[in-house]
C-alpha cells in the first residue's frame, strides 16, 4: 500500500469501530480507526461516481451496479494493509538468508553485533534494522526491539532468524550459527521455487487460452453471431475487444503469475520503462495506416536498436564482472593478512579477469593517488551498478579494517551460492518463457485459421456484412499481435532481470507473429 494513502488516512477522524485488520494496520504504523473512516468516505465517493455514470449511460440496474462499486471499493481499501503486510514480510524473508550470512561473516571478523547487523543489512532489511536501532536508542532493550520486529511480521522463517539474532546478542556467540541458519533459509527458498514451477505451468496454459482461444471465439461470435445467436457486434466492439479487453486479461494473468512468485533477494528488479512501448506504438500505427507501414517499421527497428544498445552494454558489463568475481576473490584469498589494498587490486588487474581487471586497475590507480579505500570501493560498485559487487566491496572494506583477508574465500563461496539461486530461478521461469515465445507463433496461426474459415462461410452465405467484418478483423489482428509481443517481451525481460532484452524480444516476437499471420495460408 502506498504510504501516501496512509498519510491521507491521518487527516480523517476516528470512527468508534474496530476492524478485523486492526493489528495489521498498527504493525504498519497506521491508525486503524482513521483508516476505516477514510475507506468509508472514499467508497461513498466511488458510489456517487458510479451512480452518476450509470444514470448518464441510461443503465437499468444503476442502483445495484453502484452498490457493487461501493462494496468493491471498501473491500479493496480494507485489503490493502493486509497485502502490504504480506509484501513486507515476503521482502524481509527473502533478504534474511543473505543478511544472516553477511552478518555472521562480519561477526567472525570481530565486528560488534550492532555494527555487523547494520552493515550487513540491504534493501528491506536496512529499513527494518534502522527501526530496530531507533527503538533501542529510545530506551528499549535490543532483545525487545528484535522481538517486536519479529512479532510485527507473519513469517515463521523471520521469527526463527530473529531468535538466532537474540541468542547471538545475549550470549555473544560467533557468527557461524547465523551463517548456518542463513544456509537453511536458502534451501527453503529453493524448495519454494520448485513448488512454484507447477503453478507457473498452469498459469502458462491459462495465458494461452486468454490470448489465443478466447479472442478466436470472440471473432467467430462477432462475425457470424447475428446468424447463430441473433446478436451482432460492430467494428468498434471488435476493435475494443482485441486491442483492449483481451490484452488486459493477458497482462493481468502475467501480473498474477509474478505476484505468486516466491520472494527472493535475487528477484528481477526490472523497471517498466516507458520507451519499451514506443516501438509497439509505431508498428500498430503502421498496421492501421497503410502509408505508414514501411516508415513505422523502420523507425521501430531504429528505436529498439538504440535502446537495446544503450542498456545492453551496461548490463552485459555488470554480468561479465559478476561472472568472474568469485575466481578473482579466490585468486587473492591466499595473500597475507597484512597485504595492502593496492597489491590486492594489482593481483586482480593482472589476473586476466576481463572487465573486472580493468575496473581493478582503475581502483588501484585511485589508491595510489591517495584516495581512501572506502571511497575507491564505493566508486567501484557504483560505476558498474552490480549488487554482488556492492556486497563484495562492503566485505572487503571490513576485511581490511579487521585484518581478515583470509576470509575472502568465504566471500567467494557466498557469491557462488548466489549464482546457484539465480540458476534455480532461471529454471523455474524457463517454462513460462518458452510458453510466451511459442504463443507468438500459435496465436497468429489460430486466428488466421479462424478468419480463413469465416471468410469461406461468408462466401457461402453471400452476406456483405460477414465479408466486411472479416476484412475489418484482418486489419485489426496485426495490431493485436504487436500488443501480444509487447506484453510478452516485457514479461520475459522482467523474469530474466534484464531490461535491455525487452527490445530484442519484442522485435523477434512481433516479426515472427506478423510473418506467421501474413504468410501462412490455409
Amino acid at each position: 500500500m502506498p504510504m501516501r494513502l496512509a498519510e491521507i488516512a491521518g487527516l480523517f477522524p476516528e470512527v468508534p469501530v474496530q476492524s478485523r485488520g486492526s493489528s495489521t494496520m498498527e504493525s504498519l504504523g497506521i491508525n486503524p480507526k482513521k483508516y476505516l473512516c477514510m475507506g468509508i468516505v472514499l467508497s461513498l465517493l466511488a458510489f456517487i461516481v458510479v451512480l452518476t455514470a450509470c444514470l448518464l449511460a441510461g443503465l437499468e440496474h444503476f442502483l445495484g451496479i453502484s452498490l457493487l462499486g461501493l462494496a468493491a471499493s471498501l473491500a479493496l481499501l480494507l485489503a490493502l494493509p493486509e497485502a502490504e503486510a504480506r509484501k513486507r514480510a515476503a521482502a524481509v524473508e527473502s533478504e534474511m538468508p543473505f543478511f544472516l550470512r553477511s552478518a555472521g561473516m562480519l561477526m567472525e571478523m570481530g565486528i560488534p553485533f550492532e555494527k555487523a547487523v547494520h552493515q550487513a543489512a540491504e534493501g528491506p532489511m536496512k529499513r527494518e534494522t534502522e527501526k530496530i536501532a531507533r527503538s533501542a536508542g529510545n530506551g528499549m532493550s535490543m532483545q525487545n526491539a528484535l522481538s517486536s520486529f519479529a512479532s510485527s511480521l507473519d513469517s515463521l522463517a523471520v521469527k526463527r532468524a530473529v531468535s538466532q539474532l537474540v541468542s547471538a546478542y545475549e550470549i555473544g556467540s560467533s557468527g557461524r550459527e547465523m551463517q548456518k541458519i542463513g544456509n537453511e533459509l536458502l534451501d527453503l527458498e529453493k524448495h519454494r521455487f520448485r513448488q512454484y514451477a507447477s503453478k507457473s505451468a498452469l498459469l502458462g496454459l491459462v495465458f494461452i487460452i486468454s490470448s489465443a482461444v478466447l479472442p478466436t471465439f470472440f471473432l467467430v461470435y462477432a462475425v457470424i453471431g447475428r446468424y447463430v445467436f441473433g446478436a451482432a457486434l460492430g467494428e468498434p466492439e471488435i476493435a475494443l475487444g482485441l486491442l483492449a479487453v483481451f490484452p488486459a486479461m493477458s497482462a493481468m494473468i502475467l501480473a498474477v503469475s509474478k505476484a505468486i512468485v516466491p520472494a527472493s533477494s535475487l528477484s528481477a528488479k526490472t523497471a517498466l520503462k516507458p520507451y519499451i512501448a514506443l516501438p509497439g506504438i509505431l508498428l500498430i500505427a503502421g498496421t492501421l495506416v497503410e502509408w505508414l507501414q514501411v516508415p513505422a517499421m523502420l523507425l521501430a527497428f531504429l528505436v529498439s536498436g538504440h535502446f537495446l544498445y544503450r542498456d545492453y552494454a551496461k548490463e552485459k558489463k555488470a554480468e561479465e564482472i559478476e561472472a568472474v568475481l568469485p575466481d578473482a576473490l579466490f585468486s587473492v584469498s591466499g595473500l597475507p593478512k597484512s597485504t595492502p589494498p593496492e597489491r590486492l587490486f594489482r593481483v586482480i588487474e593482472n589476473g586476466g579477469f576481463g572487465k573486472l581487471s580493468v575496473e581493478a586497475g582503475a581502483s588501484r590507480r585511485q589508491l595510489e593517488n591517495n584516495v581512501k579505500l572506502e571511497t575507491a570501493l564505493d566508486d567501484l560498485w557504483q560505476r558498474n551498478q552490480s549488487p554482488l559487487l556492492r556486497r563484495a566491496a562492503l566485505m572487503i572494506k571490513q576485511m581490511f579494517r579487521t585484518n581478515s583477508l583470509d576470509r575472502l574465500s568465504m566471500l567467494a563461496e557466498d557469491i557462488i551460492g548466489c549464482f546457484q539461486m539465480q540458476r534455480e530461478r532461471s529454471q523455474v521461469f524457463s517454462m513460462q518463457k518458452y510458453t510466451l515465445v511459442f504463443g507468438a507463433l500459435l496465436v497468429p496461426v489460430i486466428m488466421k485459421t479462424a478468419l480463413s474459415l469465416l471468410e469461406s462461410m461468408g462466401s457461402l452465405i453471400d452476406e456483405a456484412s460477414v465479408a466486411g467484418a472479416v476484412e475489418f478483423s484482418y486489419s485489426v489482428v496485426p495490431s493485436y499481435l504487436i500488443i501480444y509481443a509487447m506484453i510478452s517481451s516485457v514479461a520475459i525481460a522482467d523474469a530474466e532481470g534484464k531490461g535491455s532484452s525487452a527490445a530484442i524480444y519484442f522485435l523477434l516476437l512481433a516479426v515472427a507473429g506478423l510473418a506467421a499471420f501474413h504468410f501462412i495460408s490455409f
